[in-house]
């Protein structure tokens, strides 16, 4: 799990809205948009390995942005398991609500974006980090799962359940607003083709693997120059 200790009065949670909304929501109003989700606080035994969690940031306070401080001993982390933002207050976990007035939040250097994306047939909201934006934007999705406990055999001990952070999946907006998952070349290809040429080069000079978030952000890049 990866930790960002801050220092005193810095902006560790800054809330952006989406250009729709034009401006940050005042205190009042964020405060009652997230008491009124109700969430329980996750104090679950921990009898498992590994975490969840990942970018969490714990400072002693933080402010909205362009205000003063509002919300003193705030942690801030992202459930990459259930796929949501939380942060803890007076001992207690709360859930950021996925609504656009939350679409965008900073923990520490990263930056997750609420976002639509396709799976399978149906459409989806969830967090994905950006890497990459311009004509097209692409942004990685991460995932962690529970690896169910393993009984003790003849030949081997017992194992705990145990959280285990994948790999990030790049998906790509390309115009519509939808992230999709893009898996070969000829896929993407299909959805690029004012610069078949110039991207089939690209990938056959970079090898590039399309299940490596970092090689597929610089694809990205190399076509938003074109």
């Amino acid at each position: 799990m990866k930790r960002l200790l801050l220092p005193t009065l810095i902006s560790c949670f800054t809330l952006l809205v989406n250009a729709q909304t034009g401006s940050i929501p005042d205190y009042d109003t964020f405060w009652t948009e997230l008491q009124s989700s109700k969430v329980k606080a996750l104090n679950e035994k921990e009898s498992y390995q590994g975490s969840p969690y990942l970018f969490e940031i714990e400072g002693k306070a933080c402010i909205l942005k362009g205000d003063s401080p509002v919300i003193d001993g705030l942690t801030m982390r992202y459930n990459a398991y259930k796929d949501q933002v939380e942060f803890e207050k007076n001992k207690q976990y709360f859930i950021v609500p996925k609504e656009d007035v939350f679409s965008s939040i900073q923990l520490g250097d990263k930056n997750i974006e609420l976002k639509v994306y396709q799976q399978s047939s149906k459409k989806k909201r969830g967090y994905f980090v950006p890497k990459a934006k311009g004509r097209i934007n692409l942004y990685a999705r991460y995932k962690v799962i529970l690896n169910e406990p393993e009984e003790p055999g003849a030949f081997k001990d017992a194992k705990p359940a145990a959280f285990h952070a994948k790999p990030p999946i790049a998906y790509i907006d390309f115009g519509d607003g939808v992230l999709l998952k893009i898996d070969s070349k000829k896929e993407l290809l299909k959805r690029l083709p004012d610069h078949t040429k110039e991207l089939s080069t690209f990938l056959k000079q970079n090898k590039t693997k399309f299940r490596k978030v970092d090689e597929v952000t610089e694809l990205i890049k190399f076509y938003n120059t074109l």
